[in-house]
């Protein structure tokens, strides 16, 4: 990956963790900002991949957003039941991209 790419996600990450920091602490510039360093670092034949942790229905939007650009998404969800897994699925269903999901328990 280039310097270049390099210093400007690192840039752009500095302030506080997107996974720290609410959704709405970020404007729309930001988000277009970050999916085009991600496509520029596809561009350069780099595997990609974004983590979000989902609490409500702007990380939901904002995975599908960047699910549409990176090779794998790891999604980390405070409340299942309001099943954002199965609507993300179902907006990236045709798209090529690996879906993680974590959870913290299971029950059988």
């Amino acid at each position: 990956m280039s310097e270049e790419l390099i210093n400007s996600v690192q840039a752009m990450l500095k302030e506080e963790t997107w996974t720290r920091a609410t959704i709405s602490n970020y404007t729309i510039n930001n988000i277009k900002e970050l999916a085009n360093l991600l496509e520029k670092a596809k561009s350069e034949g780099k595997t990609v991949c974004a983590y979000i942790k989902i609490t409500d229905k702007a990380h939901e939007q904002l995975a599908v957003k960047l699910g549409s650009i990176v090779d794998y998404i790891i999604l980390v969800g405070t409340d299942w039941t309001i099943i954002p897994l199965e609507n993300i699925i179902a907006d990236l269903q045709k798209l090529d991209v690996e879906i993680i999901a974590a959870v913290r328990d299971v029950f059988v």
